[in-house]
């Protein structure tokens, strides 16, 4: 009687794990120490792992790599069976299923774990996997939700989550990181100052500072730290502040409150046509052509000797156009005069004395968030009366933030009291720029004679009033 040899059964293991800190692998490894036991078990050769580590299967955008090798493997035809941990850690939504056992379709393949085996050709095994699957994807929306939940319940309790990355300024036990403290205290200055952020990104990238990851710094990192609610104290969910942190901010509300509202300003100010981040000029952006009120550009010309300003409205008729180093020199003269008058600095001790706008700042967030949890709790209160409500809530956060927002110039000329010509001269371009506009308006005229020289009238340079100013 001859015996006939029959083909080992070829089998593919796959493992995975949703989330494994710093890359570990012992979960996966301990689920492929028990797949390969059921297989020797079951008389079938191991003939790959497959393992997608520290990857979801419930997110539909969640790429997974191995996942994706193992269906290719099937639609070949290499594989007779596959050997999981539990049938959750290979499918947790339901298209997965479908896409399984639309490639497996007629070939036989068996789903093997510590649970049973199934066939995926067999009616019933596929009904039974179905109802599995969706199951599964029940638990998995519940749990997302009851994390969700906790998470909006953590974060109105004031209390911090816990992320895979450090946040910048902050070790992992939650306690603040001196040196990198440090660094965003005097980035965020150096900004309400008028700096650039690409002066901070090409700073610290110069003397080695690096993120919490290790890599260099971008702008768009930059910002990110810098506008970070987290360094004001103040807790958020979903991007929202939903309340005052149980931890220590690196600064305080006022002062991250101007500091939003200088990047806001600045990210305005670069959006609209003809500005650029990487201004070299005094007063491009910033003078202003008198008769059309266009800002003024910078024109360099073989015919001319020297730079000027020309006005950056291409239809205006007068096309006005001035030597730029004669009129640097003038508006310098003018704000260093403006620097040393003492109305400037009563005006500002006045602005710098209205303190207590962070406090009143959370205060009115406190009732707004109450008044929102009463409107939940209230079985009689009204939309209309929580709209009322909220509406005056939101006008006065409004009031409180515009009231940070006049005195950015206690920031911008903090240390520039009596300035000297080569103090000025030490200063980067961003920050003379920011002097400039804090204290004088700039407009370009038509010559009113002609002949060499320089035309005083031909420039008008106003003090900015300053609120609590002197007459």
């Amino acid at each position: 009687m001859r015996t006939v040899s029959r083909r080992p059964v070829k089998a593919v293991i796959y493992c995975r794990i949703s989330l494994a800190t710093h890359g570990d692998v012992v979960k996966v490894k301990r689920q492929e120490k028990l797949c390969r036991q059921l297989a020797k078990r079951l008389g079938w050769e191991v003939v790959h792992v497959y393992c997608d580590n520290n990857k979801s299967a419930w997110r539909r955008d969640r790429k997974r790599e191995d996942w994706d090798a193992m269906l290719e493997a099937v639609e070949r035809g290499d594989v007779d069976a596959i050997i999981v941990y539990h049938g959750d850690r290979l499918i947790r939504q339901p298209w997965d299923l479908e896409t399984l056992l639309n490639l497996a379709d007629g070939r036989g393949i068996r789903l093997a774990s510590p649970s049973g085996t199934r066939n995926l050709d067999a009616a019933d095994d596929r009904r039974i996997l179905r109802i599995d699957a969706a199951n599964a994807c029940a638990e998995a929306d519940n749990i997302s939700r009851r994390a969700r939940d906790a998470h909006a319940d953590r974060a109105a309790k004031g209390i911090a989550r816990k992320n895979r990355v450090r946040t910048f300024g902050y070790k992992r036990s939650g306690k603040i990181h001196a040196g990198e403290a440090e660094r965003y205290r005097d980035a965020a200055a150096r900004i309400l100052a008028g700096e650039s952020m690409r002066s901070i990104v090409r700073d610290w990238n110069e003397r080695g500072i690096t993120t919490t990851l290790g890599n260099e710094w971008t702008t768009n990192a930059v910002r990110d730290v810098l506008t970070n609610p987290r360094h004001a104290g103040l807790s958020t969910y979903k991007g929202v502040v939903v309340g005052v942190g149980r931890w220590k901010g690196l600064v305080e509300r006022e002062q991250w409150e101007a500091l939003q509202a200088t990047l806001g300003a600045i990210g305005e100010r670069y959006s609209k046509p003809g500005h650029s981040t990487a201004t070299r000029h005094l007063l491009t952006g910033i003078a202003f052509h008198g008769a059309c009120k266009s800002t003024v550009s910078a024109h360099h010309s073989s015919k001319r000797r020297a730079p000027s300003y020309r006005c950056s409205d291409p239809q205006c008729p007068e096309q006005v156009c001035r030597n730029m180093l004669h009129v640097d020199a003038y508006v310098l003269g003018a704000v260093l005069t403006r620097l040393a008058d003492p109305r400037l600095w009563k005006a500002l001790e006045v602005q710098q004395a209205d303190d207590g706008a962070g406090a009143e700042l959370a205060a009115l967030e406190a009732k707004r968030k109450a008044a929102q949890a009463r409107f939940t709790r209230s079985a009689t209160m009204t939309d209309a009366e929580l709209d009322a409500i909220l509406r005056d809530l939101n006008k006065q956060i409004e009031s409180v933030r515009a009231r940070i927002e006049s005195r950015s110039s206690v920031h911008v000329l903090a240390g520039c009291r009596d300035m000297t010509r080569e103090q000025w001269d030490d200063l980067p371009i961003d920050r003379r720029r920011a002097i400039v506009r804090a204290t004088v308006t700039v407009e370009i005229l038509r010559v009113t004679r002609h002949g060499p020289g320089f035309d005083p009238d031909s420039v008008r340079v106003l003090p900015v009033e300053m609120p609590g100013a002197a007459d």
